[in-house]
C-alpha cells in the first residue's frame, strides 16, 4: 500500500495545453530578472552598457505580465481538473508548488543575509520575520533583505487563494455568474486600492 503523501509527490507532466503560453511566461521571468538586475546594478553604482539599462527599464511590466500569465495558466488547469473531477484533494498541488518556490527562495534569503554588503544594510536582528512568512508586500519599518521578495509574496497568496476561488466560481451556475462574481472581486480590490491611496 503506498504511502499517503507519495501520490502528492510523484512526478506527472504539466498542463500543456497553451505551449506559447508557457514560453511568453518563461520571457517574462527573465524580463523581471533583468529589470531587478539592473536596478540593482544602477543602484550599487555599478558599470552597466547604456543599451542594457535603456531595455531593462522598458521591461518594467513584465513582472504584471507574468502575474497575468500565471492567472491564467494556473486558473485554466485546475479548471481542467474540475471538469475530470481530479481536485477532491488540493494537497499535490499545493506541494508543488511549495516544492517549485520555498527551496530557492529561502537559499537566496540566507545567502544574501550573510553577505557583508548585505549586513550592513538590514537591521542587527538579522533577517525581519516578514520575509520568512512571505509577508514582504506589507508595510515595514526596517530594511528587508531581498526587497524584491514582495513579489514572490504576492504570488505565494495567490496560490493560496486561488483553487478557492477557481472552485466558488466552478460552482457558479452558467458563464455570467462567473463573470460577474470575478467582475466583483476586480471592483472590491480597486476599491481597496483607492481606500489605501487616500488614506
Amino acid at each position: 500500500m503506498p504511502a499517503p503523501w507519495r501520490p502528492r509527490l510523484s512526478l506527472a507532466l504539466l498542463d500543456n495545453r497553451y505551449p506559447a503560453l508557457h514560453g511568453l511566461r518563461t520571457l517574462a521571468i527573465l524580463g523581471v530578472l533583468l529589470h531587478h538586475t539592473a536596478f540593482l546594478m544602477t543602484f550599487q553604482h555599478l558599470p552597466m552598457p547604456h543599451q542594457v539599462r535603456w531595455v531593462s527599464h522598458m521591461l518594467w511590466a513584465s513582472l504584471d505580465f507574468l502575474f497575468v500569465l500565471s492567472g491564467f495558466l494556473i486558473g485554466a488547469l485546475l479548471f481542467g481538473k474540475l471538469e475530470e473531477g481530479r481536485v477532491s484533494r488540493l494537497g499535490r498541488f499545493f506541494t508543488r508548488r511549495a516544492f517549485r518556490i520555498f527551496p530557492m527562495y529561502y537559499v537566496a534569503l540566507v545567502g544574501i543575509a550573510l553577505l557583508p554588503q548585505t549586513a550592513r544594510i538590514i537591521p542587527r536582528h538579522g533577517i525581519a520575520w516578514q520575509e520568512w512568512v512571505y509577508l514582504t508586500n506589507y508595510p515595514y519599518d526596517g530594511r528587508y533583505v531581498m526587497y524584491w521578495s514582495w513579489s514572490l509574496s504576492v504570488e505565494e497568496h495567490f496560490y493560496l487563494l486561488v483553487p478557492f476561488v477557481v472552485m466558488a466560481l466552478y460552482r457558479l451556475p452558467g458563464h455570467r455568474g462567473r463573470l460577474a462574481a470575478l467582475g466583483a472581486i476586480w471592483a472590491s480590490c480597486l476599491l481597496i486600492k483607492l481606500m489605501v491611496l487616500s488614506a
